[in-house]
């Protein structure tokens, strides 16, 4: 079975990459799409390069998150004619496709000149413009996707009717003029396309019932049509049209979401709908899908025919449709990305049928096959380096010799962002740590990096065949950690660090399910940073429960940590902890409001400077002083990431050994660790009729089902114990600039800028439920946030019961022997059923959790009731405590 890897081929960044393609018969040059500058980038194949002059800049553009600069396509007769398409929302918030022209003098440049627009269509909204445009390879047409006109709901009823553009799919033929009198339309309509004599239908629609065509492709050899098409709350689907299609088909938005009923008619017959051919729920987390490509290329042969698709969180699946059943979707996300990726904005494809994803940070990754080789001493695999730079952290264990890095590519060919990112030199002294990533592109001048102390460069040259690291002097500015008794062993440090990172870990995931669960999906209201942009609740939801999931994969790797080095685990939450540099605030279960939440992005927040274009230094002032307030009366509240810099400065420490009396692998043994968590099978989607499909793994492997969870790592030895804790810092507080966006801290961000003030303009009602703070099942009216309404008080109870399960299901997970693991003698069938058991129990607690937490924040808090709503208490049990399984 082919193992993949997503290869960074960009040598410097884009600009909100949103798009890729190439001219046919160009196997040089990937053109390149940026969203919001309006310009398209050459990007040169054999060396990684971007052109500094851009082929084109189209202007007047809007610049709203689903707007912009959106599609491309080259004429099919390119190479002779040298015309191009291009597809945007113009200021006016009109979606327009316009022609240019190849530059006569010069075939790296269009000719603005030559601009002539073909057609327009007014958006209602500044969301869902859709914006995909492709030439058909078996008609030759123009095919234009276009969404439902935005907002939500679709409230204008758009994609339904017949005499708007709005919510279909195009098709015109670019190469007449059946419109000689109107200049903004410049093309014909196809003698075949299906409803050119149905009264009331406009003669361009194809197909209609699109919310968010959000990027479709053509498979290049069958000219099969595939649509992502995003949903609206709960399910995502792929649309498919075959290639002998007639056109004409209805594929249901917004009489159904995917397959299901959502503003069904009522007295007229319902038309005929086409079904989606692939679907997915946000049960999962998961929130919008993007629509790739059949892969047809020549470098990885096994993968003709395959289906390649991702959702904006992050995951990237594929499958293969045999143009009958639903096909069963793998995931690939962990081959491609193994320390984790996020805002995937789209897919592109080049002339040889390669295929690539493009990040909306700037990166352009190729999906590759990975080049399986034995490890080799010293040697660390640039090509996994590529996509899981943390594992460069692992040189920093290496650093009493010289550290050789096998180099597969040119080194031209390599982005320096790409192979440091998250690579950082640790100063030994317990009072600061330095954590330095780099930008830029490697040339024949060596590159340096350092933290006061430990210093290093790396040298590389086009001639040579390695890369060298070796120390220099340098500067660059220090992070906060916390400092060590001189009392205390660096063991015990350790231990002490990571049990109050399983106590925040656990306290923050806590904190903000509560926050989540008190949100009211059905509330909506302007921007705080932009009144003329209508945001919806409903979307902050996904997000924080994404991030509470990743919480949970924290909480479950520190546990990994502690097995390793002999520590207890522990799943125990210190509501009144006693301040220090390492814990962010005291333990409240409160409803979001503009201060509990600049409380989490003060804790998420980098320590140290920021990119101010990142974050305006007048906003970072106003939520630290926002996030002082909330904090329990003012106070103390630390940055999160101080504790992850204290670990990585203590499990640097050349000092740093485990004892080899405990029973445990000393620090420079590879081997598994029995007793510890093991997560490494892809979890599945659930389907419409309860049912969960079942996962098949990079190995082809069908695996029982398991509900979709946090990112679990695995530590058995140092070396993971540093990466495991960089992922952690990256994910969590965005420890290198690269990751910044993709971080909680991020994401967490973008809602404060939108998220209101109390009694904001425009709100009719908070954002938050009136919902208690820290909320307690006991029969005391005066205790504050006591419930203490009858009914309300036993699904309280009942949900404290279920929350004591999950924590007994995790506690068991972390101290179960690692059956999944080749070499651990001591897995047993009984072993693996109790695995397969606590999975499920685990699946079926949560969505039992989620449940009674959203039925919670609708019940009343008191007899009798009031305004005021009940929440999820998340009363912690006596103890966690378990006896070992063996």
């Amino acid at each position: 079975m082919t193992t993949l890897i997503a290869k960074k081929i960009n040598a410097t960044p884009f600009s909100r990459p949103v798009f890729a393609t190439s001219p046919l018969g160009d196997k040089q040059r990937l053109f390149v799409v940026e969203q919001q500058t309006g310009m398209i980038r050459i990007l040169r194949l054999a060396t990684g390069t971007i052109d500094a002059t851009p082929f084109l800049q189209v202007t007047g553009l809007s610049t709203g998150n689903e707007q912009g600069l959106l599609g491309l396509a080259f004429a099919p007769d390119y190479s002779t004619s040298g015309l191009l398409y291009v597809s945007f929302t113009d200021t006016a918030g009109i979606s327009t496709i316009r022609r240019y022209g190849v530059s006569a003098a010069n075939p790296n440049v269009a000719d603005p000149g030559t601009a002539l627009t073909v057609i327009t269509v007014p958006q209602p909204f500044a969301n869902h413009n859709g914006g995909w445009i492709a030439f058909s390879p078996k008609d030759k047409f123009l095919y234009f996707g276009l969404g439902d006109g935005g907002s939500e709901n679709d409230p204008n009823k758009t994609s339904q009717d017949p005499g708007l553009l709005l919510g279909k799919m195009l098709r015109i033929d670019v190469t007449k003029d059946d419109f000689p009198g109107d200049p903004k339309k410049n093309y014909g309509i196809p003698p075949d396309n299906p409803f050119l004599s149905t009264p009331g239908f406009l003669r361009e629609i194809w197909a209609l019932g699109l919310r968010n065509p959000w990027r479709c492709s053509f498979d290049r050899k069958t000219g099969d049509l595939y649509m992502g098409d995003v949903g609206q709350n709960k399910f995502e689907e792929i649309d498919f049209q075959p290639a002998a299609s007639k056109g004409g088909q209805n594929y249901g938005w917004s009489l159904r979401e995917g397959k299901h009923p959502f503003h069904p008619v009522t007295g007229t017959p319902l038309p005929t709908l086409t079904d989606p051919i692939f679907e997915y729920s946000h049960d999962n987390g998961e929130q919008g899908v993007i629509g790739g490509y059949v892969y047809r290329g020549a470098a990885i042969p096994d993968l003709q025919g395959t289906y390649f698709f991702a959702d904006l969180t992050g995951t990237v699946s594929s499958f293969v449709f045999d143009g009958t059943a639903m096909p069963v979707a793998k995931s690939i996300t962990d081959d491609l990305f193994p320390g984790g990726i996020e805002d995937i904005n789209s897919f592109g494809e080049d002339d040889a049928g390669e295929i690539y994803l493009c990040i909306m940070e700037g990166s352009v990754f190729r999906i590759d096959k990975k080049i399986l080789r034995p490890p080799l001493d010293d040697r660390i695999d640039m090509e996994s380096a590529m996509t899981d730079p943390f594992q460069l952290t692992k040189g920093r264990q290496m650093d009493r010799r010289r550290i050789r890095f096998e180099q597969l590519v040119p080194a031209e060919n390599l982005q320096q962002d790409a192979l440091l990112q998250g690579l950082s030199a640790v100063d030994h002294a317990e009072e600061s740590v330095s954590l330095t990533s780099l930008e830029g592109s490697i040339s024949d001048a060596p590159v340096m990096f350092s933290t006061p102390q430990t210093h290093w460069a790396i040298s590389s040259s086009r001639e040579s065949a390695a890369s060298l690291i070796s120390p220099t002097p340098l500067i660059t500015p220090s992070m906060t950690v916390a400092k060590r008794p001189r009392d205390m062993a660096l063991r015990d440090w350790a231990i002490y660090l990571l049990h109050n990172a399983a106590l925040i870990e656990h306290a923050l995931m806590v904190q903000y399910l509560y926050a989540m669960y008190s949100l009211d999906e059905s509330v909506r209201g302007p921007a705080a940073n932009d009144s003329s942009v209508t945001v919806s609740v409903a979307t902050w939801i996904p997000q924080i429960r994404a991030i509470a999931i990743e919480e949970m994969g924290h909480l479950l790797t520190v546990q990994n940590i502690l097995r390793y080095v002999g520590g207890s685990i522990t799943f125990a939450r210190e509501d009144f902890p006693i301040p220090t540099e390492v814990y962010p605030f005291q333990f409240e279960l409160e409803p979001l409001t503009k201060d509990v939440l600049a409380k989490y992005v003060y804790a998420e927040m980098p320590d140290g400077a920021i990119d101010p274009t990142f974050i305006d230094p007048a906003m970072k002032a106003d939520i630290e002083m926002r996030a002082k307030a909330a904090a329990s009366g003012g106070n103390f509240t630390n940055h999160v990431g101080t504790l992850y810099a204290s670990l990585l400065n203590v499990f640097s420490d050349p000092a740093f050994k485990l004892p080899t009396s405990s029973g445990l692998p000393p620090a420079s043994d590879t081997k598994a660790v029995t007793f510890q968590a093991t997560v490494g099978v892809p979890w599945p989607r659930l389907q419409p009729n309860g049912s969960i499909v079942p996962t098949v793994d990079s190995a082809g492997v069908v695996h029982p089902v398991k509900l979709k969870g946090p990112r679990l790592l695995s530590v058995n030895s140092i070396d993971d114990v540093l990466s495991a804790l960089s992922f952690i810092a990256r994910q969590g507080e965005a420890s290198d600039p690269g990751s910044m966006r993709l971080s909680h801290f991020g994401r967490f961000l973008e809602i404060y800028k939108t998220f209101p003030v109390e009694k904001a303009a425009g709100w009719v009602t908070s954002p938050a439920k009136a919902v208690p703070k820290n909320p307690v099942t006991n029969d005391t009216p005066s205790t504050k946030g006591a419930i203490t309404h009858t009914a309300t008080q036993l699904w309280a109870r009942l949900f404290d019961v279920r929350y004591r399960i999950l924590l007994a299901s995790l506690t068991h997970i972390t101290a179960i022997p690692n059956i999944t693991n080749p070499g651990d003698t001591t897995a047993t069938a009984e072993a693996q059923a109790l695995v397969d058991w606590i999975f499920q129990l685990m699946l079926e607690q949560r969505l039992s959790i989620s449940g009674l937490a959203k039925l919670l924040t609708s019940m009343p808090l008191a007899d009798p009731p009031t305004k005021d709503m009940a929440g999820a208490p998340f009363t912690m049990p006596y103890t966690t405590t378990i006896r070992r399984c063996r």
